[in-house]
């Protein structure tokens, strides 16, 4: 497997890829067999991992998904610091069906947004880390955060917000924040 996966890489990208391990999963969908795949990373940005896998003999890999995931989570940890934790999950290749990019670098996540199938909406995750002396700082910068969202126009299938103080932990969720416009709209959100 590191040898064909190594071989598609180059084929597909050039030497800029670099084959990490062999690792294998168990397959419930094909009758509980286990299923091996490569994990690999961008030469440059070993942080940019993702999977070489193979189904029915054919050869396919995340690397624009996990580019992606990469691109929006830092995008987002950049702009806010007080952000201890972001999940960025988009559940396919919205560029799957069309023909290969030029070279290695996908266009950016903002260019392919369009393309995102309603089924295959991505998910965002982001963790708070709160001190209770700054409950009212963290709902600003949460407020900032559904601004910057709607600016930038994510286009999600839902976006959770989880924080903690004074001891209980809350949540925001849900897709659909035009109707946060203001701190009070939403502070009445959270769950």
């Amino acid at each position: 497997m590191r040898k064909e996966a190594s071989r598609y890489l180059q084929d597909k990208y050039g030497e800029e890829m670099t084959i990490e391990s062999i690792e294998y999963d168990f397959d419930n969908s094909s009758f509980f067999k286990y299923r091996y795949f490569a994990v690999a990373h961008l030469k440059k940005n070993p942080q940019i991992q993702f999977r070489v896998n193979k189904y029915s003999g054919e050869l396919a890999d995340t690397y624009n998904i996990s580019y992606w995931k990469y691109e929006v989570e830092n995008e987002i940890k950049q702009k806010f610091r007080q952000i201890s934790s972001v999940s960025f999950q988009l559940r396919s290749n919205p560029l799957q069906d069309q023909i290969e990019g030029d070279g290695i670098y996908p266009p950016s996540y903002h260019e392919i947004k369009k393309e995102i199938k309603e089924k295959d909406m991505p998910v965002l995750r982001l963790w708070f880390s709160v001190n209770d002396h700054k409950q009212k700082q963290t709902m600003n910068t949460m407020f900032e955060v559904v601004s910057f969202l709607k600016e930038k126009e994510y286009r999600l299938s839902a976006i959770h917000f989880r924080f903690m103080f004074d001891n209980q932990t809350y949540y925001l969720r849900g897709v659909d924040l035009k109707g946060v416009t203001d701190l009070q709209s939403l502070v009445n959100r959270l769950e």
